[in-house]
Parts: structure tokens; C-alpha cells; sequence
């Protein structure tokens, strides 16, 4: 009997150990992002700031405008600048934030708390505009590591925070998942400014919108056919 319980404490003992290495597993995304060179996180950070620069100047200045980010200078500007000067808009437990694209969706994995025991939760999310300036966020999966976990904490703390950052968000369902929907308001910084369409494909992140009363012949900087986006299929029932 003594052996008998030896054994299942064992086991116990065993499978604790098995799920808190499985809820510390990163994503492959995620690791490989933490690891860039210091250099590298610089300039890919200082690319992606050009390109956001370029933006803001085709919103002002172009009628029609889009642009593409790639996911590494996204990541490493979140890890070199985002934090310092935006992280007190995040939770305190969300630490080292980064993002994928892949497949016409976004992952947002994030390090919960801080600390060696802290695991890393992703959260699989689906971007699409139901109609001009109304951003839909989906919320697809969520995950502690390699261990699928419930997202329903965190729509809550989502609609707690959000009157606190001044964003105008209501809740939805499509096909059984909660979808967030942000009206984008742009008053105070442009006028006249519609957001059209938000893009995933592997490895970047493309928008596009246009500015009413600005220059209709000029072009934007981007070079869409290269990039081989492949048409948008956004979902359009149970809003």
C-alpha cells in the first residue's frame, strides 16, 4: 500500500512538473524574437519608425494611402521603445510583448509577470473592418505556454482598461468567439481619416485607408503588387 501511494505521488508529482515546463514553453515566434542581436533590434526598430514616419506623412498628404510592416521591426520596436515610452498603457503583469503574422492572423504573446516561474501566454486573434474606422478584433485561442487556457480573464480585463485609454469598444460573437469592436476615432490628430482595410499575410501587416481633401493624383510609396497579397476573405456574418 505504502508502495502504492509512493507511486502516485510520483505520478503527481510528475505531471505538475510535465504541465509548468509545458505552460513556460514559448512560441518558436516568440523566442526567436527575444534573441535578435542588440544591434539588429536597433536598426530593424529604427526601419520600422522610418516607415511609420512615411505613413503619417501619407495620411497627411495623400488622398489614397497604404502601408506594410514587417513583423521584425514591429518586434523590435516593441522591445527597444514601446515599452519605455507606452508600457504604462499595458496591465503591469503584460511584460515583453511581441507579434506574429501568419496566415491572415495575428498572435500577441506576452511574458505573464515577471520572473523565471512567469509563463508566456499567446493569444490568436483574427483583424478585419467590418466597415470603414470599425476595427474587429477576434479572439480565437488562447494559450499558457503549450497548454490551451481559458480567454475569458482576459476579455474582462480588456473591458475594464479600455474607457480607462479612452477606447470606445463593444463586444460581439462570431462563430462562438468573442469579437471586439473598436471604432477608430481620428479627430484630434486627423481630419477625415478612414481606415479600409487591415491585411495579415506571412511575416507582415498591411493597412489602408485614404484622407478626403488631400492630393487624389499622388501615389502612395508602396509597391502592393509586389508584396502578392492574396485577396482579403474577412468574416462577415454574426456582428
Amino acid at each position: 500500500m505504502k508502495r502504492v501511494g509512493l507511486l502516485a505521488g510520483g505520478l503527481i508529482v510528475g505531471l505538475a512538473a510535465a504541465a509548468f515546463l509545458l505552460a513556460r514553453r514559448p512560441p518558436d515566434f516568440y523566442t526567436r524574437a527575444l534573441e535578435q542581436p542588440l544591434e539588429q533590434v536597433h536598426q530593424r526598430s529604427r526601419d520600422f519608425l522610418r516607415h511609420a514616419s512615411q505613413l503619417a506623412s501619407d495620411v497627411e498628404n495623400l488622398s489614397h494611402w497604404e502601408a506594410v510592416f514587417r513583423r521584425e521591426d514591429v518586434n523590435a520596436w516593441l522591445s527597444n521603445q514601446f515599452m519605455q515610452e507606452f508600457g504604462r498603457l499595458l496591465p503591469p503583469s503584460v511584460q515583453e510583448p511581441r507579434l506574429n503574422f501568419e496566415d491572415g492572423q495575428m498572435v500577441l504573446a506576452f511574458r505573464n509577470g515577471t520572473g523565471w516561474f512567469a509563463p508566456v501566454i499567446s493569444l490568436k486573434l483574427a483583424l478585419w473592418f467590418p466597415e470603414p474606422n470599425l476595427l474587429a478584433v477576434e479572439l480565437l485561442d488562447g494559450q499558457a505556454g503549450s497548454i490551451p487556457v481559458s480567454i475569458t480573464r482576459t476579455i474582462h480585463q480588456a473591458a475594464a482598461r479600455s474607457p480607462k485609454l479612452g477606447w470606445n469598444i463593444k463586444w460581439k460573437q462570431h462563430e462562438g468567439n468573442p469579437v471586439a469592436l473598436v471604432r477608430l476615432k481620428w479627430e484630434k490628430v486627423y481630419k477625415d481619416l478612414t481606415v479600409e482595410e487591415v491585411r495579415i499575410e506571412q511575416g507582415l501587416l498591411y493597412v489602408r485607408g485614404n484622407s478626403e481633401g488631400c492630393d487624389a493624383g499622388a501615389k502612395s510609396s508602396v509597391d502592393r503588387q509586389a508584396l502578392r497579397f492574396n485577396p482579403a476573405k474577412p468574416p462577415s456574418a454574426g456582428l
